[in-house]
Order: C-alpha cells, then structure tokens, then sequence
C-alpha cells in the first residue's frame, strides 16, 4: 500500500461511521453534517439500512462499505455516497440485485434521491425465473429436434430399410 493510499484509508475511520449510523442510520465522514440531508435519508432507508456520505477521496468505497458493515450493530446493508459515486454492501441482498441497482447512487446531485432509487430498485429486484424457464425449455427442445434431424439424415438408427435388404 503506498504513503497516498494509507494517508486516504486512515482519513476514513470505520468504527466512526458505525458510531454516527447507530445513532441515526445516517453518517457523514470528511465532509460537514447535513441535517436537511440526513433527515431526507432516515425518510428513505429502512430497518437495517444506513447511508455514509463522504466528501470523496476513497478510493475503494466499496471495501470502505465492507468495513463499515463489519463493525456496525444491527446493519445489514451499507451505502456509500461519494460525490462521484455511490456502492453498496449488504448481508441480506444478494451482489446482483445491488449491481442491477447500482446505476441509481451514480445519479449526480441528489443523494436523498438517488438512494431512494437505489433501495426502491434493490427491494424490486427478482430473479426472471419464467424467462429463464422458458428459454431453457426452447434451447432444450431445438436441441432435440436437431438432433432427431441429424440421426433421421445420416442413418445412425442402424436399422436399414426393407428394400435395401
């Protein structure tokens, strides 16, 4: 790790952040608090959901996430907004349904709102599971006629027919 890198990690204090967020599911690190903000955010997040906001220079906000998560009681899913960007870690939201989200918390401007977006679209996300379904069943079913076709043209059956006898 060079000199920049740990001088930005110890700027970003994991155990702070979990402080701030158990008093209020809402943290700001680096940057001045926000109480118009903060009170937008708590309108938004739900039961175990907390939101770190940053004044940037975190290089990897998702691992910043992932520290925060572990040392945070009673939180199963930590967002990080960064003026430039946004992430997510959760315990109970499977990585997919976080990156299908995750295009909402890029959204400039608006962190209430992009958060808002993030969690609405993150709780909507399911599995296409009769999409899926079905095409499995049309792969599967192309793949038997072809093969028919494939045997009934080349005579791999074995048997030949009565007037080649």
């Amino acid at each position: 790790m060079d000199a920049r890198h740990a001088r930005v990690k110890a700027m970003f204090d994991a155990k702070d952040a979990a402080a701030q967020l158990s008093e209020d599911s809402v943290a700001f690190v680096g940057t001045e608090e926000d109480a118009q903000l903060a009170r937008e955010l708590q309108d938004v997040l739900g039961e175990g959901e907390g939101v770190v906001i940053t004044g940037g220079g975190i290089n990897e906000p998702r691992n910043a996430a992932q520290d925060v998560l572990n040392v945070a009681e009673g939180f199963e899913t930590i967002i990080i907004r960064t003026p430039e960007r946004g992430t997510a870690v959760s315990d109970v939201h499977t990585r997919v349904a976080i990156e299908s989200a995750h295009g909402q918390l890029s959204a400039p401007g608006d962190f209430a709102g992009s958060v808002a977006g993030f969690l609405g679209d993150m709780h909507g996300f399911t599995v296409p599971w009769l999409a899926l379904t079905v095409a499995v069943v049309v792969v599967a079913a192309a793949f038997i006629v072809w093969t028919w076709i494939s045997i009934k043209d080349s005579d791999l059956t074995g048997i030949k027919k009565v007037s080649e006898r």
